[in-house]
């Protein structure tokens, strides 16, 4: 780390020398427009004062690369402005865990890629450390995934799951199936249908209320004749989030 360390401040130095010299070189050559000195350091002092480019002088010396550790053991590599994560970075976390990607002001935003500790990831659009926009989660174990909108951190809106064996188009919300979609099997053959929310009693509780769950059931209603199928999974971009009634 001690290294890592001092390489930074190399970089920090390097990037104040050179922003030193362009200063030196604009305070000589536009200096004077609003300095009535002849001076070179009075020429500089006035430029640095001034409002319109005192701004972009701290703009700059506010934004560099670096990497930090924490205590707990995560550890940062990227851009930072004014000491926040922003920009772009790798941030690895004490689980195992590791994302790489876009950050603004400390947070997951923007596309980045997400491998969580059982090697499941995520690669796709965040807002505010949440799945948030376009983005595909694959499973390490079974190798399923989903395409499509995300809400949040949750499935939501248009989307399709794909298996080994067959995949599943329509729409979500809550992280379930909802409403008209369509099953895709690997011999071609495309089941339509709908998935309903079913209200189930489970009874009363002690404060004599009724206990009521919700189950999704799916409701068949057209089998397709066949069609060409494929199990390529960039094919899924290119008619991804289509519902056929």
């Amino acid at each position: 780390m001690k290294l890592e360390r001092d390489m930074d401040r190399a970089k920090l130095s390097c990037r104040m020398e050179t922003l030193t010299k362009e200063l030196m070189k604009t305070a000589r050559d536009v200096g004077r427009s609003f300095c009535s000195s002849n001076t070179l350091i009075d020429r500089l002092c006035c430029f640095c004062s001034h409002k319109q480019w005192r701004h972009t002088i701290n703009t700059v010396l506010s934004v560099y690369q670096g990497t930090y550790k924490f205590k707990n053991g995560a550890r940062y590599i990227g851009e930072w402005y004014m000491n926040l994560k922003h920009g772009q970075g790798t941030f690895y976390y004490p689980d195992g865990s590791k994302y790489e990607g876009s950050l603004v002001d400390d947070q997951r935003q923007g596309h980045g890629v997400y491998t969580y500790p059982n090697g499941d990831t995520y690669d796709g659009e965040w807002l505010h450390h949440q799945r948030h926009g376009q983005g595909t989660y694959r499973q390490h174990n079974t190798g399923s995934q989903y395409m499509g909108t995300w809400i949040m951190g949750k499935m939501e809106s248009a989307g399709e799951l794909i298996h080994q064996n067959h995949r599943y188009r329509g729409n979500f919300v809550n992280n379930n199936p909802s409403g008209p979609g369509k099953y895709v099997f690997d011999i071609g053959c495309e089941q339509h249908g709908e998935y309903l929310q079913i209200d189930q009693d489970k009874g009363d509780t002690e404060d004599d209320e009724p206990f009521i769950t919700t189950t999704l059931k799916w409701k068949p209603k057209a089998v397709t004749g066949l069609s060409v199928w494929t199990n390529e999974k960039d094919s899924a971009t290119s008619d991804q989030a289509v519902v056929e009634d």
